[in-house]
């Protein structure tokens, strides 16, 4: 998890750099409204694209790596075990969800703001728009397919250029990428690219706002009347489009920049783009493959039948080959079960789960003791119990059952491609230090 929050963090910085050096400056709206939109949400994805290595691609020799009749042996220190409570993956994961409850209220309150709003104005139609007038709305704002405007602009010739701006927010649908922008805040509190990637696509949807906006209006007039109304006033919401509240010196100087054809730079963003995306995913494979080159490097072959020998009268032997029943319990499988997320998320959850017997530990009783266990077809864990026991470790061995009980569903072994039951031996260490 912890690994994933990095690469957001690192890939949604590369392309904001990018953005920052390239686009920024250009008169390419939706050029530019584009590339924020697609980068901020292929970072959110590209961490959970399968990984791929350049080259042929080679079958790893065993389908689940280090899993097999007996598994990699987990090593438990009593230390280790006792600091469980306050594990460090805990409270981060715990500060987390503190920030991903407080950014999903943010945006929650702002639905309940926007519809108090919304039930006390006075509505009038204008240009086939909703506009709602109310003397507690300190400064214009849409959303959605409505408009709000406070009542004391309501007849001023100021308010054409305002209508304007805000129908622009509307018909682009602004309002669509504010919530997706709100949403990431929340998932991604953590990440200080967010917020200036938000803070940039504000700025692209006024810069697009005014442009159609002068459409209709001349650019002079249109300005006269943005310097008239500037206001301090703040929204809201942070879900809304707002009239005053983006730097006005910006937004004028965009007005009046000559638009340039801006093709090499979107040519030279759209292949660093490709290639990041590349990049990483290279990596991604480099990383998986050197985990699997870490496995242990033999194949195990299995057969649908067992071979036996029948004497008969005159001492002799004949042997047979005799097919397994459906129900055969299996050492081996051509696809063997495996925990969900590997053998790491297993240990994970060993250590987690686990917790170091109180009397053996001031005792200091230690040793490793062997979890006997069956997956069946469903990934369900059967027969649980300990074949192997430490002297006076019998409490070990109990808790080390319980925790292997607890686990959730495994993936189900195969057998030409249907689930059989296949049996392990899962070997803990229990040390003190």
């Amino acid at each position: 998890m912890i690994i994933y929050f990095i690469k957001t963090v690192l890939l949604l910085g590369i392309f904001y750099a990018l953005y920052i050096l390239l686009l920024k400056n250009q008169k390419s709206f939706k050029w530019n409204r584009s590339y924020l939109l697609f980068t901020a949400l292929i970072t959110c994805m590209l961490p959970f694209i399968d990984a791929f290595s350049f080259g042929k691609s080679e079958e790893p020799l065993f389908p689940n790596n280090a899993l097999s009749v007996t598994l990699d042996t987990i090593h438990i220190y009593a230390t280790n075990v006792k600091s469980t409570e306050i594990q460090f993956g805990k409270i981060v994961f715990a500060i987390y969800v503190i920030g991903l409850l407080y950014g999903l209220l943010r945006l929650v309150l702002g639905y309940i703001v926007i519809n108090r709003i919304k039930a006390g104005s006075l509505l009038e139609i204008n240009a086939g728009r909703n506009v709602y007038f109310n003397d507690q709305i300190e400064t214009p704002f849409s959303f959605n397919k409505n408009i709000y405007i406070p009542y004391s602009l309501k007849g001023k010739q100021v308010l054409e250029a305002i209508l304007q701006h805000e129908i622009a927010h509307i018909e682009m649908l602004h309002s669509r990428d504010k919530v997706l922008f709100v949403l990431l805040q929340a998932l991604f509190w953590f990440n200080p690219f967010v917020y200036l990637y938000h803070k940039e696509m504000e700025l692209v949807h006024e810069f697009e706002a005014d442009a159609f906006a002068t459409r209709d209006i001349p650019t002079d007039e249109y300005v006269a009347k943005l310097i008239e109304t500037v206001s301090n006033h703040q929204t809201p919401t942070l879900l809304v489009h707002h009239f005053f509240h983006h730097p006005i010196k910006t937004r004028i100087t965009m007005l009046y920049k000559n638009s340039k054809t801006a093709l090499l730079q979107q040519s030279i963003v759209a292949i660093a783009t490709l290639v990041i995306c590349i990049f990483t995913l290279g990596l991604q494979g480099i990383a998986q493959k050197n985990t699997q080159s870490k496995a242990n490097k033999y194949t195990i072959k299995t057969h649908p039948s067992d071979t036996i020998e029948l004497e008969r009268e005159d001492g002799t032997f004949d042997m047979r080959i005799v097919k397994r029943a459906p129900d055969t319990l299996y050492e081996f499988a051509d696809i063997m079960p495996e925990f969900y997320g590997g053998e790491k998320e297993l240990f994970n959850f060993i250590m987690v789960n686990l917790k170091y017997p109180e009397r053996e530990s001031k005792n200091g009783i230690q040793g490793r003791v062997v979890v006997s266990f069956t997956v069946d077809t469903e990934g369900q864990l059967r027969d649980v119990k300990a074949v192997k026991t430490p002297t006076n470790g019998e409490n070990l061995a109990k808790e080390a059952v319980r925790v292997v009980q607890n686990m959730p569903k495994w993936k189900p072994g195969k057998e030409k491609g249907k689930p059989v039951k296949v049996t392990f031996s899962l070997p803990i260490s229990f040390s003190l230090k």
